[in-house]
C-alpha cells in the first residue's frame, strides 16, 4: 500500500514538472514570436534626414542631407507647379533613412500587435453571394463597407472584415485595395497602385498609432492605412489614391442595391464569422 502511494505521488510529480515544461516552452514560442520582426526594422544606428519629392502620389525625387536628425521633420512644403501641359502639384516632404532604410516616422512607434506578418490573413480570392443569401447570415443593423464602381455595387460586412482586414479584389478587371482596422474602425478602399503597377497588400502585424500598418508583396513597404501612404521602405511617401467608399448599414444599403454582391463567408479560412475577436 505503501509503495502504490509512493509511485502515485512520483506519477504526479513527473507530471507536474513536464507540465511546467511544456507551459514554459509554448511561453517562450509565443513570446519569440511576439517579438520577432518580420521586416528586420533597424533599432539604432546612424540616422540623417532626406527629402523626397511627391507627384500625383508617386516619389520623383530623393535627396539625402549629410546632417543627421534625431526626429523626422513634420514640416511639409506644397508648392504649385505649371507647366505646358497642365497644372500639377508637387509637394517636398522630409523623411529619415537609419541603416540605409527610408521611413516617414520614427522607427519606435511601429509596434508589434500580436500576430506576426500575414498572422492575420488578407482575402486574396474574394468570393461574393446575393443579397437574399447575405440576408441569412447579416442582419440589417449590421455595419460594412460599401461600394459602387462602374454598375458593380459590393458590400463587406465588417463581420468578415475584421477577421482579415484586407481584401485583394478585383472589379471590371480593375484591382482595388478594401481595407479595415478593427481598432479604428477605419474603412478605407484603395486604388492599389504603387510605382505604376497595382499590387497585392498583406497586413505586416504591426500597428503605428494603433492603426493597421500593411505591407506591399512588391516591395514590402509597410503603409498606415489611415494615411494610405508608405511610412517605412524602399515606397517611402507613396501615396495611395482613395476610393469612394461608405460606411452603412446593411439593411440600409440593400434598400438600394437588391442585386448588390456581398462579400462572403467562404474566405478558405476558418473562422467564428458573426463573433468579434476584439469585443463588443
Amino acid at each position: 500500500m505503501a509503495e502504490q502511494q509512493k509511485t502515485s505521488n512520483g506519477v504526479r510529480k513527473s507530471s507536474a514538472i513536464i507540465l511546467a515544461i511544456l507551459i514554459a516552452a509554448i511561453t517562450v514560442i509565443l513570446w519569440q514570436r511576439f517579438i520577432r520582426d518580420d521586416f528586420n526594422l533597424p533599432r539604432g544606428g546612424e540616422t540623417k534626414e532626406a527629402t523626397i519629392t511627391i507627384q500625383d502620389g508617386q516619389v520623383v525625387e530623393t535627396k539625402e542631407s549629410s546632417e543627421g536628425i534625431a526626429r523626422p521633420s513634420t514640416a511639409i512644403e506644397q508648392q504649385k507647379i505649371e507647366n505646358e501641359i497642365k497644372e500639377t502639384f508637387q509637394e517636398t516632404k522630409k523623411i529619415m533613412i537609419t541603416s540605409g532604410v527610408k521611413h516617414s516616422v520614427p522607427l519606435d512607434e511601429i509596434v508589434g500587435g500580436g500576430p506576426p506578418k500575414d498572422g492575420i490573413p488578407s482575402i486574396d480570392r474574394p468570393k461574393f453571394i446575393s443579397v437574399g443569401e447575405a440576408s441569412e447570415q447579416v442582419s440589417d443593423a449590421e455595419p460594412g463597407l460599401a461600394l459602387e464602381i462602374g454598375s458593380v455595387s459590393r458590400f463587406y460586412p465588417f463581420q468578415v472584415l475584421v477577421w482579415h482586414e484586407i481584401v485583394n479584389d478585383t472589379i471590371g478587371g480593375r484591382r482595388i485595395l478594401v481595407t479595415y482596422c478593427p481598432l479604428c474602425l477605419s474603412g478605407i478602399v484603395f486604388d492599389p497602385v504603387v510605382n505604376g503597377e497595382r499590387v497585392e497588400f498583406g497586413t505586416s502585424g504591426k500597428l503605428w498609432n494603433s492603426n493597421l500598418v500593411m505591407y506591399d508583396r512588391k516591395t514590402e513597404s509597410l503603409w498606415s492605412q489611415i494615411l494610405g501612404e508608405a511610412i517605412v521602405g524602399e515606397m517611402t511617401g507613396t501615396q495611395l489614391k482613395v476610393l469612394p467608399s461608405d460606411q452603412i448599414r446593411f439593411g440600409d444599403w440593400r434598400k438600394f442595391h437588391p442585386s448588390g454582391e456581398v462579400l462572403s463567408r467562404d474566405t478558405g479560412a476558418t473562422r467564428f464569422y458573426g463573433q468579434d475577436p476584439y469585443g463588443d
